[in-house]
């Protein structure tokens, strides 16, 4: 009886306690930002080999306004814009990350534009980890059980991905991805695991801390994909890039 007696009052309190937590803050948003030819706004276009890089006009109309980003590959060279606004940012400060995609054409059924984010792990501000979210990865085993199912990645059709409650892994070796048995987590399993992590430009590694990506070695050829509506997050206030 006196253990059963010790417990009410415990549970009692633990009750009040959890009842009295205040909901997350709302994302404050801001006016979109226009990323053009005219005003990069702090965004660099890095196209390698035979890759391009360019501002175009969908084949559908894009989320925000009337063009967008087009990151194209014939041959797998690494096509890349990358954003250095955002360099110095506690990764565990970042409340919103997500993007558009739309796909004109592709060989494989799965390539689609990527994000990297360039990390700091031990304040040397210097990169240590390449982040890799690929949404070919958002769905079916990769993710059972572990993130949310983002689908299949989609050929003439607008999608918006979420890295922020997705799965990453560390590139760029192929032997790292999920496929060939790499580790596959969540930004707050790795926040957790190293806790200063910070996004970080580094010239060593390209410059631009935060890259929207095609190419590479698991791509196939004759890729043209479009990106659009970058929405980033930071204590609660989300900029949105628009790509026109």
């Amino acid at each position: 009886m006196k253990k059963i007696i010790f417990a009410i009052p415990v549970l009692a309190a633990f009750t009040i306690i959890t009842s009295c937590k205040k909901p997350p803050a709302e994302e404050i948003k801001t006016p979109p930002v226009i990323v053009s030819d005219a005003n990069m706004n702090g965004w660099v276009k890095n196209p390698a080999g035979l890759a391009t890089v360019k501002f175009a006009t969908p084949p559908s109309t894009p989320p925000l306004g009337s063009s967008s980003l087009q990151l194209s590959t014939p041959n797998r060279s690494f096509g890349r814009l990358r954003d250095t606004t955002h360099s110095g940012t506690r990764l565990s400060d970042v409340t919103e990350l997500s993007y558009s995609t739309y796909v004109e054409q592709r060989d494989s059924t799965v390539d689609m534009l990527f994000v990297v984010l360039l990390i700091d792990t031990d304040g040397d501000n210097k990169a240590d980890n390449n982040l890799v979210f690929d949404p070919r990865y958002q769905t079916g085993h990769f993710v059972a059980g572990l993130f949310p199912d983002q689908g299949i990645t989609k050929i003439s059709a607008w999608q918006t991905w979420d890295p922020l409650h997705g799965g990453w892994f560390i590139g760029p070796l192929l032997a790292d991805d999920p496929d060939h048995g790499g580790w596959f987590f969540s930004l707050a399993t790795y926040i957790n695991r190293y806790p200063n992590a910070t996004i970080m430009n580094d010239p060593l590694k390209g410059g631009g801390s935060i890259r929207l990506s095609v190419g590479g070695p698991v791509f196939s050829k004759n890729f043209i994909g479009y990106a659009d509506n970058f929405k980033i997050g930071v204590k609660g206030i989300t900029t949105t890039y628009d790509f026109e």
